[in-house]
Protein backbone atom coordinates (compact mmCIF):
# COMPACT_ATOMS: atom_id res chain seq x y z
CA UNK A 1 0.00 0.00 0.00
CA UNK A 2 1.36 3.94 -0.63
CA UNK A 3 3.20 5.14 1.91
CA UNK A 4 0.93 7.87 3.69
CA UNK A 5 -2.67 6.09 1.44
CA UNK A 6 -5.20 4.01 2.70
CA UNK A 7 -7.32 1.73 1.15
CA UNK A 8 -10.63 3.23 0.33
CA UNK A 9 -12.65 1.23 -1.81
CA UNK A 10 -12.58 -2.13 -4.11
CA UNK A 11 -14.83 -2.03 -7.09
CA UNK A 12 -14.81 -4.04 -10.01
CA UNK A 13 -11.53 -5.42 -9.80
CA UNK A 14 -10.14 -1.55 -9.17
CA UNK A 15 -8.52 -0.89 -5.56
CA UNK A 16 -8.57 2.70 -4.71
CA UNK A 17 -6.55 4.44 -2.10
CA UNK A 18 -6.89 7.92 -0.32
CA UNK A 19 -4.49 10.16 1.73
CA UNK A 20 -5.40 9.77 5.05
CA UNK A 21 -6.68 13.25 5.64
CA UNK A 22 -9.07 12.57 3.07
CA UNK A 23 -10.23 9.28 4.45
CA UNK A 24 -10.76 10.47 7.78
CA UNK A 25 -12.74 13.38 6.13
CA UNK A 26 -15.09 10.53 4.18
CA UNK A 27 -15.24 8.49 6.92
CA UNK A 28 -16.89 11.31 9.01
CA UNK A 29 -18.83 12.03 6.36
CA UNK A 30 -20.24 8.76 6.28
CA UNK A 31 -21.11 8.44 9.81
CA UNK A 32 -22.34 12.09 10.54
CA UNK A 33 -25.13 11.19 7.21
CA UNK A 34 -23.28 14.07 4.94
CA UNK A 35 -23.71 13.52 1.30
CA UNK A 36 -21.62 16.94 0.20
CA UNK A 37 -18.64 16.92 -2.09
CA UNK A 38 -14.84 16.81 -0.97
CA UNK A 39 -13.20 19.23 -2.96
CA UNK A 40 -9.59 19.17 -1.34
CA UNK A 41 -8.44 15.33 -1.82
CA UNK A 42 -5.78 12.64 -3.18
CA UNK A 43 -6.30 9.36 -4.35
CA UNK A 44 -5.02 6.87 -6.50
CA UNK A 45 -6.44 3.98 -8.30
CA UNK A 46 -5.19 0.97 -9.31
CA UNK A 47 -7.75 -0.96 -12.20
CA UNK A 48 -5.65 -4.11 -13.76
CA UNK A 49 -2.31 -2.12 -15.35
CA UNK A 50 -3.75 1.32 -15.24
CA UNK A 51 -2.55 3.91 -12.29
CA UNK A 52 -4.24 6.87 -11.70
CA UNK A 53 -3.46 9.28 -9.14
CA UNK A 54 -5.52 12.42 -8.79
CA UNK A 55 -5.57 15.24 -6.67
CA UNK A 56 -8.32 17.77 -6.45
CA UNK A 57 -8.27 21.73 -6.06
CA UNK A 58 -3.99 21.76 -6.71
CA UNK A 59 -3.44 19.92 -3.81
CA UNK A 60 0.07 18.75 -3.54
CA UNK A 61 1.48 15.94 -1.51
CA UNK A 62 5.29 15.93 -0.34
CA UNK A 63 6.22 12.48 -1.52
CA UNK A 64 4.11 12.53 -4.41
CA UNK A 65 6.97 13.05 -7.03
CA UNK A 66 8.87 10.72 -5.31
CA UNK A 67 5.87 8.07 -5.26
CA UNK A 68 5.51 8.76 -9.10
CA UNK A 69 9.56 8.24 -9.55
CA UNK A 70 9.90 4.99 -7.42
CA UNK A 71 6.64 3.69 -9.08
CA UNK A 72 8.25 4.39 -13.13
CA UNK A 73 11.74 3.30 -11.84
CA UNK A 74 10.26 -0.36 -10.41
CA UNK A 75 11.91 -3.27 -12.13
CA UNK A 76 8.74 -4.98 -12.13
CA UNK A 77 6.94 -2.53 -14.28
CA UNK A 78 6.67 -1.05 -17.18
CA UNK A 79 5.49 1.73 -18.28
CA UNK A 80 3.64 1.87 -21.88
CA UNK A 81 2.76 5.23 -21.58
CA UNK A 82 1.56 8.07 -19.64
CA UNK A 83 -0.49 11.21 -19.32
CA UNK A 84 -1.29 14.54 -17.47
CA UNK A 85 -4.77 16.13 -17.05
CA UNK A 86 -5.69 19.09 -15.43
CA UNK A 87 -9.14 21.06 -15.30
CA UNK A 88 -12.56 20.21 -13.28
CA UNK A 89 -15.24 22.33 -11.49
CA UNK A 90 -16.49 24.18 -14.22
CA UNK A 91 -13.16 24.02 -15.88
CA UNK A 92 -12.62 22.19 -19.44
CA UNK A 93 -10.59 18.75 -18.67
CA UNK A 94 -7.09 19.50 -20.99
CA UNK A 95 -4.03 17.26 -21.22
CA UNK A 96 -1.20 18.84 -20.45
CA UNK A 97 1.61 15.90 -20.72
CA UNK A 98 1.88 12.88 -22.38
CA UNK A 99 4.35 10.42 -22.96
CA UNK A 100 5.78 6.52 -24.37
CA UNK A 101 7.50 5.50 -21.86
CA UNK A 102 9.20 5.52 -18.16
CA UNK A 103 12.34 8.21 -19.50
CA UNK A 104 9.91 10.61 -21.12
CA UNK A 105 8.18 10.55 -17.46
CA UNK A 106 10.82 10.89 -15.55
CA UNK A 107 12.11 13.75 -18.08
CA UNK A 108 8.68 15.03 -17.58
CA UNK A 109 8.62 14.94 -13.60
CA UNK A 110 12.45 16.43 -13.50
CA UNK A 111 12.97 18.59 -16.49
CA UNK A 112 16.40 19.89 -15.24
CA UNK A 113 17.75 16.99 -14.37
Amino acid sequence: MPVGFVAESKIEGCQRFVDQQTFDALKSMRESGVTSNIYISSSLEICGANLSIENTYARHEDGETEFLMTVVKSQSLTVLGWRVFAGGSGYDGVEVARGENAASFLGYLMPDK
